[in-house]
């Protein structure tokens, strides 16, 4: 290849149909198709020796096209602050935890899957945005604050859970003539809360 003198392929000539016709500018009859077959074959006829060599270097047979590239393979690692919306899908937001283009998509069921909640720190696998699509999607969740997505999904609501008021007072006033002590009493009340 490197000692090879390239030449470039034979210029085509543009096609004119009405070259080798008859003059029929001067007749009102409508051209006719034999004389456009003549000019097409003397076209041919003119230009074929560029017809002969192809025009595009054509690939080898054996090689097959790339197959399709799976979303799995364009994964690259993502992560944000979740923010659920109305209807039931969220997303997971970075720069000042507003809107914007690098958001992450996250589907209903991932939410669901997960027991993700608003305000969780969601860290996974995220796709590019497909074609029409203004987010990449999360394809996967590894970690939910810092901790394996399975063992999160276990996670009790804090509605549930059961209240323990406080039952003894912390005195904080340990010397009759120390005010500071008395006022912290009387301002801010501490408890202790005895666990059964």
């Amino acid at each position: 290849m490197k000692g090879e003198r390239y030449d470039p392929p034979p210029m085509i000539a543009p096609f004119d149909p009405m070259k080798n016709t008859r003059s029929i500018m001067h007749t009102n009859a409508a051209p006719d198709p034999e004389d456009r077959r003549h000019a097409f074959r003397s076209f041919v006829h003119s230009n074929a020796e560029a017809f002969d060599q192809p025009m595009v270097e054509r690939p080898p047979v054996n090689m097959r096209p790339p197959a399709a590239v799976s979303d799995q393979e364009l994964a690259v690692p993502g992560a944000g602050i979740l923010d659920i919306v109305e209807d039931g899908y969220g997303f997971l937001r970075s720069e000042r935890y507003l809107s914007g283009p690098q958001d992450i998509y996250v589907s209903h069921s991932q939410i669901r899957r997960f027991g993700l909640r608003q305000g969780d720190f969601v860290a996974g696998q995220v796709r590019p945005p497909k074609e029409r699509e203004q987010y990449g999607g999360l394809l996967r969740v590894e970690q939910v604050n810092g901790r394996g997505a399975e063992a999160v999904s276990m996670r009790p609501r804090f509605e549930s859970l059961t209240p323990i008021f406080p039952q003894e007072m912390f005195d904080l006033e340990s010397d009759p003539t120390n005010l500071s002590g008395r006022l912290m009493n009387l301002v801010s009340r501490w408890a202790v809360v005895s666990v059964a």
